[in-house]
């Protein structure tokens, strides 16, 4: 297992993102509903590993558009899901992800079912955070803490984090239903 290394935040994460998306759209267009820059590393000031999400929402799960990633280049690790919580409908947690082609620079493609719970999940989680900074910097330290004190035990890191996700996801889940939040 790779070692786990969580840095500040770095401006120049939003804009990797946009060129790598530019570069991707022309390819899948046409079997997308949507692209967007998720996780740590779309939150401004927020600690993260240097790994660049991308979530790209599909009106259903096919085939056709997994070759497409892979003739493309991406590595496709279907064995990574979602962690879905007890009782939980499967359906709203399903997802493929992609990494990137041999050799470029690092980043992770999660492919969701627009609408499904995990898809709406990591919007809601993203926007909650870019709307407060406290949690931000909490959400961060911890972060950093953790990979310092633990940087080759992944499930320590996860152990600790998750627990915190949740909380934070709770105080998302508020905010969104007095805010007005949607997709």
């Amino acid at each position: 297992m790779p070692h786990i290394n969580v840095i500040p935040y770095q401006s120049s994460w939003s804009l990797e993102y946009e060129n790598h998306a530019k570069q991707l759209l022309p390819s899948i267009h046409n079997q997308i509903i949507r692209i967007d820059h998720i996780g740590s590393t779309s939150v401004p000031g927020l600690a993260a590993k240097d790994i660049i999400d991308f979530q790209i929402a599909v009106p259903e799960f096919t085939k056709e558009f997994l070759e497409t990633m892979k003739s493309l280049g991406y590595q496709h690790h279907p064995h990574l899901k979602d962690n879905s919580p007890l009782n939980a409908d499967p359906g709203q947690w399903q997802k493929e992800v992609f990494t990137e082609p041999e050799g470029a620079r690092r980043f992770n493609i999660h492919i969701r079912q627009m609408g499904a719970f995990n898809m709406r999940q990591a919007l809601l989680f993203r926007d909650y955070l870019r709307s407060h900074p406290a949690s931000v910097k909490a959400y961060g330290l911890l972060k950093q803490r953790l990979a310092e004190k633990h940087p080759d035990d992944r499930t320590f890191y996860y152990a600790i984090k998750d627990p915190i996700f949740e909380i934070i996801w709770e105080a998302a889940e508020y905010w969104a239903k007095n805010t007005g939040w949607h997709i």
